[in-house]
């Protein structure tokens, strides 16, 4: 299974409960959950460990043209630059970006969440600061 698919796996999991991996987990309750769910949480947790792994060793993420719809919330033109930026940088703040975009840090932190959902880009609080980094340094579009 390659990145792509995983992503596609994802995705398909974040459109049925009609939210991102990490909000599906903190609202996630064992006791209340349908077999169904139980079984999707599993494999939702399995995807998404399996992504940021492989990410993380690859620094690449291929996708399929055949199934680029599935990417179309990252391809926007600020979300490419929001990347680009964390890419060139190594990490930064969501304020730092958005100085050197000069674009209203509201629409950067939204591009930066879309990222993270994603699974491209990683945050990390370090003390009062949220840092920012991008997972795979490079995306590439196969037919």
């Amino acid at each position: 299974m390659t990145l792509g698919d995983l992503l596609s796996k994802l995705r398909s999991l974040e459109q049925k409960y009609k939210m991102p991996y990490e909000q599906f987990k903190r609202s996630f309750k064992d006791e209340e959950a349908t077999f169904e769910e139980l079984v999707d949480q599993f494999d939702w947790e399995t995807y998404w460990e399996e992504f940021q792994r492989r990410s993380s060793l690859t620094h690449k993420l291929v996708l399929k043209a055949s199934s680029i719809e599935d990417y179309q919330p990252i391809l926007t033109p600020l979300r490419m630059k929001v990347y680009s930026t964390l890419v060139n940088s190594g990490e930064a703040t969501a304020s730092q970006v958005a100085k050197k975009l000069q674009r209203p840090l509201p629409s950067v932190v939204n591009a930066l969440k879309t990222l993270m959902r994603f699974g491209i880009v990683r945050s990390e609080l370090t003390g009062q600061r949220r840092k920012y980094r991008a997972l795979a340094k490079e995306i590439v579009i196969k037919a």
